[in-house]
């Protein structure tokens, strides 16, 4: 089998910044075990899979994959698969659709930049058992503001950015939650709104460099909180990424980011 592949690093500000996704183009999808095994093989956050050919209702099948497992939504992905369509495969449409397990999401491209259209997540105060499990993977010296029970994630917003940034993962705890993962969170200040961290063990993820998903939950939070409509997001991981955030209100919200080639090659097994 010889398959091409590309990675490309979304939510980008330069060179070996942002989220590496390996984004393989494909006429028909392959068997599930097979693309979870490529998946595996490449060992990043995500290889995303998509039927080039749009079905009936003009969508391209798009589907996403960590070394571990598949997931049900990853922005970071959907970002790459959209710039390698548009950007270096030439596909001319203005606005990609994909059909996905999180129903249909849209990418729209402008002079720099990608627009993500995904269903937003408006979480709710955990209920205490899960606080308390969350709180488990806190430094006791954190100030916690909220603990928010998100449809996939936890997120725990702190008092103080650096917090955010000195946090030492308790993978144990992290891995203990009935949750896809944890995110921590802070306001940031003047350059940005708003700093955070995502980790994904049970995923094979430990640390995210930047996670588009998380902030269909964040940007819901922090625009109500601070009364924005939109935020810039700084994900504070070693490579570290941007993502901007429009949302007022409603089902769905925009992400906003960048993204960069970093390689193409050709699958053969």
């Amino acid at each position: 089998m010889r398959l091409p592949v590309f990675i490309a690093d979304a939510f980008s500000q330069g060179p070996f910044t942002g989220n590496p996704a390996a984004v393989v183009p494909l006429d028909a999808w392959l068997p599930e075990h097979e693309m979870q095994a490529i998946a595996e093989q490449h060992n990043l956050a995500e290889t995303a899979f998509v039927v080039v050919h749009p079905d009936e209702a003009g969508c391209r099948p798009l589907r996403w994959f960590t070394p571990a497992k598949e997931v049900r939504l990853c922005g970071h992905a959907t970002l790459a698969t959209a710039f390698v369509l548009g950007e270096v495969l030439g596909f001319k449409e203005q606005h990609f659709r994909f059909s996905t397990k999180s129903g249909e999401l849209t990418c729209t491209r402008s002079a720099e930049e990608w627009a993500i259209d995904f269903p937003v997540d408006l979480g709710a105060p955990a209920e205490s058992s899960l606080r308390e499990q969350a709180l488990a993977a806190i430094p006791s010296g954190s100030e916690v503001l909220d603990v928010i029970e998100g449809q996939d994630d936890v997120l725990v917003v702190l008092a103080k950015a650096d917090h955010v940034l000195s946090y030492q993962p308790r993978a144990s705890a992290i891995r203990a939650l009935p949750k896809r993962g944890l995110i921590i969170s802070a306001s940031a200040g003047m350059q940005h709104d708003v700093v955070s961290r995502c980790f994904y063990p049970e995923f094979g993820v430990d640390e995210d460099a930047v996670t588009g998903s998380a902030h269909t939950l964040l940007g819901a939070y922090w625009a109500t909180r601070l009364g924005k409509s939109v935020l810039r997001c700084r994900q504070a991981s070693r490579r570290g990424g941007l993502v901007t955030v429009h949302y007022d209100g409603g089902e769905r919200i925009q992400l906003l980011g960048r993204a960069r080639l970093y390689l193409h090659g050709e699958l053969k097994y």
